[in-house]
């Protein structure tokens, strides 16, 4: 039995390491769909709204209204090019950076 449940216990650990890195990678892909999107895709998008819903993750485009510090929350890079200066917004899930946001700042 105690080997049973060892077997049980690993396969339960490695479903959950599964499952939340596809919610990681799910969270990444509406990072990016934001982002080429928007800031205000959230609110046009019924479908996006749900899915951010389900998923318990909210959307921030700056620290301003966030209870996270501004580095806490985004990376920035810097780019030569103006067309390249686009902001990736910040996933926050349960209280905590989830998916940290990127700003592309024009050198």
């Amino acid at each position: 039995l105690f080997d049973k449940y060892e077997n049980l216990l690993k396969e339960h650990n490695t479903l959950k390491y599964s499952a939340e890195a596809n919610e990681k990678m799910v969270a990444e892909r509406i990072q990016y769909i934001l982002s080429v999107s928007g800031p205000d895709a959230v609110s046009d998008n019924e479908q996006l709204i749900e899915l951010l819903k389900d998923l318990n993750i909210e959307v921030y485009w700056s620290s301003a209204e966030a209870p996270f510090t501004d580095a806490a929350m985004f990376t920035e890079y810097y780019v030569q090019d103006a067309d390249l200066a686009t902001v990736k917004p910040c996933l926050v899930r349960s209280n905590l950076v989830y998916v940290k946001g990127m700003r592309f700042v024009q050198k």
